[in-house]
């Protein structure tokens, strides 16, 4: 595992360690995997006709993903400490080229090699 590849996981650990628990947390795992209509196309859900979605939500770290569920409940459910916090990890992802929609690090990766340059959202 690369330093960059290990920065993305470390990225995704933290985020994930704010959100545990949080009002925001529940409405995207309820979007994911209770509603079956957003998996089937028939919602508006942000997880609808993603590859990674499997029968108990997302299959994979997908940083983008995380830092951008449901924005305007993000902010509003956390302290005002941890929206700084995913602040700065969302510059961060930026800064690094980690915005890939509904991927992980390889599709990043993948991306970069197929197009000659990072991904900026």
């Amino acid at each position: 595992m690369d330093k960059r590849e290990q920065l993305y996981n470390t990225l995704c650990d933290m985020v994930d360690r704010i959100l545990v628990g949080s009002p925001v947390r529940r409405i995207c795992i309820k979007c994911s995997t209770v509603e079956p209509y957003m998996r089937d196309g028939g919602g508006l859900g942000c997880c609808t006709g993603c590859k990674y979605l499997g029968s108990k939500g997302c299959t994979t770290k997908s940083l983008a993903c995380k830092l951008w569920q449901c924005d305007i409940e993000l902010f509003r459910n956390l302290s005002e400490s941890d929206r700084l916090f995913i602040s700065i990890i969302r510059r961060i992802a930026y800064e690094k080229g980690f915005y890939y929609p509904r991927g992980n690090y390889q599709d990043v990766l993948d991306y970069e090699e197929k197009n000659g340059e990072r991904i900026y959202y």
